[in-house]
């Protein structure tokens, strides 16, 4: 899992990823194609990617920040999944041997928050955010560093999207064709997301690097319905409009009309899930 890339808009905020796994054991690299859930669905407000260690702390990477976010309060997550996670990954590279540039790690965030600036000026914002030690990448490289941070941006009202992306990079011009296509789509289509989808798909999909997989994640949140816990299940393909949280998998060699649905982990103060996995209409690929 080695690249990760977050969409922001007035109307969507969007998380797509692909799937790779290497593992790596006494010198040996063995690299399959994952089929899991990567999305975390926090406190209704936004949805959350990641990039690097399938696993921390001995468990699924999700399923992790699941019970560890559930002890802290939700203005808390950025600052506890920073700390947490340096902790993990250090006591990962130490029992395992590994140098710094097999350490990188990324969450990315995008959705919706409450920007409370006082009580007369509390509103929704637009807002994606980046907690990693690998920052400041370049294209097709990946160069963990000793802590993590947080960066966190804020959608101006007079700009139309923003693209945050970690892991090995795509090139600035497949980069910048990706904004081009957004715009002139969004254009036609205001209120749309499947061209949207399909071109943060297909950016991933453009980096010929062997460890960037083809199976891709992909999450949306609708601002419409934020804050809200209600996620999409549907046989009938991906179809608009996108009323709720919607989590698919996007199979290598297929679009959005082949992808299957899946459930995301949530946190919330007073509620955690995890490990619901449903495929409709056809059977998982590892059955």
């Amino acid at each position: 899992m080695t690249l990760i890339v977050g969409y922001i808009s007035h109307n969507y905020a969007a998380i797509a990823s692909d799937r790779m796994i290497t593992i790596k054991r006494a010198g040996q690299s063995n690299i399959y194609q994952d089929v899991e859930n990567k999305a975390v669905v926090l406190n209704g407000q936004a949805i959350m990617g990641y990039t690097g260690f399938a696993r921390l702390g001995g468990m699924y990477t999700d399923k992790w920040v699941v019970e560890e976010l559930s002890k802290v309060d939700p203005s808390e997550y950025f600052k506890a999944l920073a700390g947490k996670s340096q902790r993990a990954i250090d006591a990962i590279r130490q029992a395992a041997g590994l140098d710094r540039s097999g350490t990188g790690h990324a969450y990315v965030i995008a959705g919706y928050p409450v920007l409370e600036r006082s009580d007369a000026q509390r509103r929704r914002v637009p807002a994606i955010a980046t907690i990693s030690n690998a920052l400041g990448s370049h294209y097709r490289s990946w160069r963990p560093r000793p802590a993590f941070e947080v960066n966190r941006h804020v959608l101006p009202d007079d700009r139309d999207l923003l693209l945050k992306i970690a892991g090995i990079l795509p090139s600035t011009d497949e980069i910048d064709r990706t904004k081009n296509f957004i715009r002139s789509y969004r254009k036609r289509h205001p209120d749309g997301f499947l061209g949207i989808a399909q071109a943060l798909v297909r950016l991933i999909r453009s980096v010929s690097d062997p460890g960037v997989g083809r199976n891709i994640s992909l999450s949306v949140m609708p601002r419409a319905v934020v804050p809200s816990l209600e996620v999409e299940a549907s046989k009938l393909g991906v179809m608009e409009p996108i009323e709720r949280v919607a989590c698919m998998y996007v199979p290598d060699g297929e679009d959005l009309d082949k992808a299957d649905y899946y459930f995301p982990a949530m946190v919330t103060p007073s509620m955690a899930a995890w490990g619901s996995e449903t495929w409709i209409g056809r059977k998982p690929p590892w059955w």
